[in-house]
């Protein structure tokens, strides 16, 4: 290009010298704009290249989180199987004229305390901050988006609703009506009057619904956790259950 405007400054040529030189001015302005766009180009190629391996990276990340948040959730619904057992018993037990047990100290002792979801999103907080947009697969960052976005926050919000019912509505009646020898130890102070506490054994039949609403919330979100877990491992080319 530079030549071209030296030699425009020292004259513009005339007849068919004119007509060959702006010809040749045309073509190679034309190689100039083609090497600007093919450096472009390739400029795009490698920050595509780029963006791709990092996304991978992050894709790879949030698989681990989940494997790890699915091992959570297991344990969550195995714990509260148990404890809606227990609960059950208990009510049953407050039914009827069964007389007491021993193994019936462990039962009264899971009618306290319930379940926490430990999400693991740290690769969802850094693929948020680059921009949810990252992830090419329209379908897979809808997956990802509802499981963190509205299904990790409803279980969170459905265990907290349930802790506060047990912290301040039902442990101050557990307080008064039952001993606590041990964490798996609780017997009732006295049998026959609590066969006769209406208020107890109604805070029991609430307890138990909180617990089955954890346990149904928490098996909704392991198979969304299962389905992304899956999509992620097509997406990512492994194998069920490969690491990257």
């Amino acid at each position: 290009m530079l030549r071209i405007l030296k030699r425009i400054k020292h004259g513009k040529p005339a007849g068919n010298n004119a007509e060959a030189f702006w010809r040749f001015a045309i073509a190679e302005f034309f190689l100039v704009f083609l090497g600007i766009l093919i450096a472009l180009q390739v400029d795009n190629w490698n920050q595509d290249r780029k963006d791709r391996k990092l996304e991978r990276v992050l894709l790879s990340e949030m698989l681990g989180n989940l494997r790890a948040d699915l091992e959570d959730l297991n344990q969550n619904i195995q714990a509260l199987s148990e404890r809606t057992m227990s609960n059950q018993l208990v009510l049953d037990f407050l039914e009827s004229e069964t007389p007491w047990y021993d193994s019936l100290g462990f039962h009264f002792s899971r009618l306290m305390g319930g379940t926490v979801f430990m999400k693991n999103s740290s690769a969802y907080q850094n693929l948020e901050s680059i921009g949810l947009n990252f992830v090419r697969d329209d379908s897979l960052r809808s997956e990802i988006t509802a499981l963190y976005s509205s299904y990790y926050p409803y279980l969170v919000g459905v265990e907290e609703w349930a802790a506060d019912f047990r912290a301040n509505q039902f442990t101050p009646i557990i307080a008064k009506e039952l001993d606590i020898l041990g964490s798996r130890n609780v017997v009732p102070l006295d049998v026959k009057r609590l066969r006769l506490h209406s208020e107890f054994k109604q805070y029991s039949r609430m307890n138990l619904l909180h617990l089955e609403n954890s346990k149904y919330t928490s098996e909704l979100t392991k198979q969304r956790v299962l389905d992304l877990i899956k999509h992620l491992e097509i997406e990512l080319g492994l194998e069920p259950g490969e690491s990257n």
